[in-house]
C-alpha cells in the first residue's frame, strides 16, 4: 500500500503578504474563475440579502416599511459574518464573502455616512431592498434630527 503524498504551502518569513496572495491567485487561478462566474456569485448573494430581509420581516412585521439604513447595514453585517463562518458550506461561499464585502463598501457605507438623503437611483441594492420592502425611501435616522436642528438653529438666527 502506499503512502499519501502531502502537499502543503509553508510560509515563508522573508515573503510579504502581497507575494503569497499572488502565489495563491495563480495557483488556484482565482480572478479568471471568479470573474467567469460573477454573474451567478451575485445572483447568490443578492438571494441570500433577499431571503435574510423577507425573513426578518416575516418575524418582525412591524418591522416592514419601516426598516432604515442602520437596520439594513445590521443586516447586511449579520449576512457578511454568516459567509465568513460557513466558508465550507457553498462552492462559491468564499467568492460571495468578498463580493458582499465590495457591495457594502460600494453601497451600503457610503449610504450610512451620506450628509443627504439617500438617493435610490444610485444605490441598486438599496432600491431592490426598497422594492421588497415596499418601501419609497430608505430613511437616514440623522437626516430627521439635522432637519428639526437646522429649523431650530433658523428660528435662533431670525429672531435675532
Amino acid at each position: 500500500m502506499r503512502e499519501p503524498i502531502i502537499i502543503g504551502f509553508k510560509a515563508q518569513p522573508d515573503k510579504k503578504l502581497l507575494e503569497r496572495v499572488e502565489v495563491y491567485r495563480d495557483v488556484f487561478s482565482i480572478p479568471d474563475r471568479w470573474r467567469k462566474e460573477i454573474q451567478r456569485i451575485e445572483e447568490l448573494v443578492y438571494r441570500q440579502i433577499k431571503q435574510h430581509i423577507q425573513s426578518h420581516v416575516a418575524g418582525n412585521p412591524s418591522k416592514k416599511g419601516n426598516l432604515d439604513i442602520f437596520g439594513i447595514r445590521d443586516l447586511i453585517d449579520g449576512i457578511l459574518c454568516n459567509f465568513s463562518d460557513d466558508q465550507a458550506l457553498e462552492q462559491w461561499r468564499f467568492s460571495m464573502t468578498w463580493h458582499l464585502v465590495a457591495v457594502i463598501n460600494r453601497e451600503i457605507e457610503p449610504a450610512v455616512h451620506s450628509s443627504t438623503p439617500i438617493n435610490l437611483e444610485n444605490y441598486e441594492l438599496l432600491k431592490d431592498i426598497a422594492d421588497w420592502l415596499k418601501q419609497d425611501i430608505i430613511p437616514h435616522p440623522a437626516h430627521g434630527r439635522r432637519d428639526v436642528a437646522q429649523k431650530l438653529c433658523n428660528v435662533v438666527l431670525h429672531r435675532e
